[in-house]
């Protein structure tokens, strides 16, 4: 018979498991994930169910188990306790900070976690991505000095997108390979490409609004649908060569998009995907042996200076994803510009008033795309930690992530004074450099593509101020894929209506 102190202790432990279990279960999260994604979070959580229904049995039937089980559940709350403190690792010089997993969850849900933590713990502290502990950074300074002198001690972040391209994408490349294929591709996006595209994206860009127009209403349009094309359009011209009357542009459109689907790091890549990757990287060596794209592009000045380009995978391999990741991003980059616009008016009608002044309205367009990117999409620089590193006075453990947060850096006082501000003066008035501002990164790390990223921003920014009104029809609160590295968007619930001005 059980002493009744005994079943008491049991109960006690039983029930404050299932509270914890509850507790996280609820939260927004884990049922974003359950109706999203079911299956990746399904199948774990049917087997921890099995388990924990088998222990059970066994406990039932067994004083020994029963004793164990307990022990073990009691253990592993005391333990989870402990790392959620924020003192904790403190004695082994660990930066403060939780590692408790509903830390990692409120990462996750809460846009100004980051920002907020920094605030009370300082520019460098510590939370768990879920599986592994992260060593946050707030301070470019600290972080960059970091990357840049302990380098060969860390290591690229893994991507699910990586293991499409033999060697992976040049972002995260290691080693003599980064160099090489870096070499290569960085030279190839100079001033040439990024004018000769610009009549490219303002013609798209206008057509996209047009259709908005056209499809516009009282209640607001959700603009998702029109923005793709902008960025995609142009960065074929740009990287491919291929402009929009091109015969293989509609092909190459179409490709491209089946390859937007989303891929997880921890499951296989779906067929269509590769499908569409290697139908990609062929017609991209097929481009690279003809003469029938225009000049100047990225491709046109590789073929120009490498020719064993068609066969190299690893090349041909990033000019894909190149298309494939800037499209997206710079489409994220979009929404924020068009919501801008249309939550700050004067700024569009300071446009109108240099319509006189093409020179000024370039570098007024220019300040609107950079302060949306400051403080919308500047996202984060990811390392992994393959030797234990110092930062900021703390000991980083091998193993874990460095998570280098460009946007709370944006958005710190002693940077830039009323961070929060949406102010595009501020880049007119004192020009920018990477001790301030670098969302693209820095070093040989940084996007070879940024200048044509922010050349789209700035030419919507234009074609929307001259040619069209808009505003906000319905708003919410922004969200973002249900992931640590997901960027913040506006709401899925916004409309915006958009009239045109002639």
């Amino acid at each position: 018979m059980i002493h009744p102190l005994e079943a008491t202790v049991e109960l006690a432990v039983l029930g404050a498991a299932v509270l914890v279990a509850g507790r996280l279960l609820v939260t927004a999260p884990v049922r974003r994930e359950l109706r999203d994604r079911p299956v990746i979070l399904g199948i774990p959580l049917v087997l921890a169910s099995i388990g924990a229904a088998v222990l059970l049995v066994l406990a039932g039937t067994d004083e020994v188990a029963r004793r164990t089980v307990t022990a073990v559940i009691a253990g592993g709350l005391v333990a989870a306790h402990v790392r959620a403190r924020p003192d904790y690792g403190k004695r082994r010089g660990w930066p403060p900070g939780s590692l408790g997993l509903s830390e990692s969850l409120d990462a996750i849900g809460d846009p100004e976690y980051y920002a907020r933590t920094a605030e009370r713990l300082g520019p460098v502290f510590k939370m768990r991505q879920i599986h592994q502990p992260v060593a946050c950074i707030t301070d470019l300074r600290l972080g960059f000095d970091l990357f840049d002198t302990r380098s060969p001690d860390l290591r690229q972040s893994d991507w699910a997108f990586n293991r499409l391209v033999p060697g992976g994408y040049l972002e995260y490349m290691d080693g003599e390979l980064h160099g090489r294929v870096r070499a290569l591709i960085e030279p190839a996006f100079d001033a040439g490409t990024v004018v000769a595209t610009r009549d490219v994206i303002a013609t798209v860009a206008g057509e996209q609004l047009d259709q908005m127009a056209l499809a516009s209403d009282e209640a607001g349009i959700y603009p998702e649908p029109f923005l793709l094309a902008i960025p995609q359009v142009g960065l074929l011209r740009m990287v491919l060569g291929v402009g929009p009357t091109h015969p293989d542009s509609p092909a190459l459109r179409e490709r491209f998009t089946d390859l937007n689907r989303s891929l997880e790091l921890f499951l296989p890549i779906p067929r269509e995907s590769r499908e569409a990757y290697h139908w990609l990287a062929a017609k991209i060596s097929e481009l690279a042996a003809t003469d029938g794209i225009e000049e100047p592009s990225v491709l046109t000045r590789l073929r120009a200076t490498y020719p064993e380009l068609p066969e190299d995978d690893a090349v041909v391999g990033n000019l894909v994803l190149m298309v494939k990741e800037g499209s997206i991003m710079v489409r994220g980059m979009l929404r924020w510009v068009l919501k801008m616009l249309a939550d700050h008016p004067d700024e569009a009608r300071a446009l109108r008033d240099l319509i006189g002044d093409p020179a000024g309205l370039d570098l007024r367009a220019h300040a609107f795309a950079l302060e949306t990117i400051r403080l919308f999409e500047s996202p984060y620089l990811y390392r992994r930690v393959a030797r234990e590193v110092d930062v900021g006075g703390y000991r980083v453990p091998a193993g874990w992530l460095v998570r280098l947060c460009l946007r709370e850096a944006h958005s710190r006082p002693d940077v830039f004074e009323d961070p929060d501000r949406f102010d595009p003066g501020r880049h007119i008035a004192a020009p920018e450099d990477d001790d301030r501002l670098c969302p693209f990164g820095s070093g040989d790390r940084a996007c070879p593509g940024a200048d044509i990223a922010v050349e789209i921003a700035s030419t919507v920014v234009r074609e929307v101020a001259l040619g069209y009104d808009v505003r906000t029809r319905e708003d919410g609160p922004a969200w973002r894929i249900n992931r640590h590295w997901g960027l913040w968007r506006p709401s899925e619930r916004w409309r915006v209506e958009v009239r045109a001005r002639r």
